[in-house]
């Protein structure tokens, strides 16, 4: 029986892992016990010593049989994003992003696949010396996010597979090439920064899991793909996420979305999202605040606070998004504040 060897990672519970391999909890836990020694095996719980769970192989679709012909559905949405920093109540800086996406939905063999293709991708960065960094990340999307084919979970909504993931990693060495030869001339140190980020942007697109990982990081792919997707009963139940720090990468910090209908028509329904804080655990952004921000500030670590508002409208008829505005505060409370508002509509 040939099977997956996957790393169970700091956050992960059974629900999660077998949500992202497209299996129910019971089918995860008697598959993995079945194939491993009496060490490892597990009940309702990950044991703390367990590094590993096996989990059953499932061929994936291949790419070539649904290249063509991918317009069973097609919607476009407008994206627009402004971020805002600010230190000591004081704004420092402040990114707009500004992008369309088309959404290609098609039924393959009974799966649920969407095509994601990124349109238009403007960005305007204050001060302009973040600028060329801003590029780079904005060129890595366009890899990364441009005519991506994604299977989807038939239960949850969410990313299962990425279809093409090979052409996407065809395309990222072609950049990392580039980036190698323009890093030629620069001295030791400069080099191995680059190779730094080379190998950190390697581990993001190379192993799909973590490219998985990184889809949802981003605010359209989070928004869309959810259980109002593939309409699910219990679409409106409160849920458990990860909220992915903007300031702090590495810092994930679970929050529970709260959801109350405030407007249904016959087609439409518009819906409240209100996050709570369940995590406690800041660590990650502690480390990170007094070894980037202290030196800057001056004020101690006081304590690290989220929030989530969304209000999104669904039409619940063919199970698409119509519009949605968020709203994410992160901070560093008295000290360091991130302030996203982020809005999506659908356009002809």
């Amino acid at each position: 029986m040939e099977f997956i060897k996957y790393e169970i990672k700091d956050g992960d519970s059974l629900e999660t892992i077998a949500n992202k391999n497209n299996l129910s909890v019971d089918e995860l836990i008697e598959f993995h016990n079945e194939n491993s020694g009496i060490t490892q095996k597990i009940d309702r719980e990950i044991p703390i010593h367990l590094k590993y769970l096996l989990i059953k192989y499932s061929e994936s679709i291949q790419e070539d049989i649904i290249s063509d012909k991918f317009l069973e559905s097609s919607l476009k949405y407008r994206c627009e994003q402004n971020v805002f920093t600010y230190i000591n109540k004081v704004p420092v800086s402040n990114a707009t992003t500004k992008r369309d996406f088309s959404v290609e939905l098609k039924v393959f063999e009974g799966k649920l696949l969407v095509k994601v293709k990124l349109l238009d991708n403007i960005l305007e960065v204050n001060p302009s010396n973040y600028t060329e960094a801003a590029n780079v990340v904005a060129q890595l999307d366009l890899i990364k996010c441009n005519e991506v084919i994604l299977q989807i979970n038939e239960n949850y909504g969410s990313i299962f597979k990425v279809v093409n993931h090979q052409d996407i990693i065809r395309l990222w060495e072609d950049k990392r090439r580039g980036f190698k030869a323009n890093a030629a001339h620069l001295d030791a140190k400069s080099k191995r920064e680059v190779d730094d980020f080379i190998n950190l942007i390697n581990d993001q697109i190379l192993i799909e899991e973590n490219l998985i990982d990184d889809y949802k990081s981003k605010m359209f792919f989070d928004v869309y793909f959810n259980k109002y997707l593939v309409d699910a009963a219990d679409k409106l139940d409160s849920y458990k996420t990860f909220f992915r720090s903007q300031l702090f990468e590495g810092q994930k910090t679970e929050i529970e979305i709260r959801q109350d209908i405030i407007r249904q028509d016959e087609d439409v329904t518009t819906v409240r999202k209100v996050s709570e804080t369940i995590s406690k655990n800041v660590q990650r952004a502690e480390e990170l605040y007094n070894l980037r921000y202290k030196p800057m500030i001056g004020y101690q670590f006081s304590s690290y606070e989220v929030s989530y508002r969304e209000r999104s409208s669904y039409n619940t008829q063919k199970n698409f998004l119509e519009e949605l505005d968020v709203t994410i505060i992160e901070q560093i409370v008295n000290n360091l504040e991130l302030k996203i508002h982020y809005t999506v509509r659908k356009i002809e």
